[in-house]
């Protein structure tokens, strides 16, 4: 006979009632450690751009109008222009700690920054 444990999961039944008992509340523990984390990747960029510095901000989760908004902010607090292409942020020149500082005061977790 065996006996239930806690931390087993139901694989496969075929009584509905088996599987409405067995429903876990709560994600994955992997899943758990990256909701609600922002995290924002920073890097430079200089070739095929005719030896000018980028800075890149990737990792950005959420609508396009939401990371237009936040390109727009980091844009003015580095003084200098920028665009959105497929989801990843460009600022021109090398600002990775002006984009780190106002990225934490921000809510994110900045990886690759200074």
């Amino acid at each position: 006979m065996m006996t239930k444990n806690s931390d087993t999961t139901l694989v496969y039944s075929t009584d509905p009632i088996a599987s409405s008992r067995n429903v876990t509340q709560n994600p994955p523990k992997s899943e758990q450690s990256t909701l609600g984390k922002k995290i924002a990747r920073l890097s430079i960029e200089r070739k095929g751009r005719g030896g000018k510095t980028v800075t890149l901000v990737g990792g950005l989760h959420g609508t396009p109008d939401n990371i237009a908004d936040l390109a727009s902010q980091l844009k003015k607090s580095c003084g200098t222009g920028g665009t959105v292409k497929d989801g990843i942020l460009e600022i021109q020149g090398d600002h990775r700690a002006t984009l780190t500082v106002k990225l934490k005061s921000l809510g994110y977790e900045v990886k690759g920054g200074i």
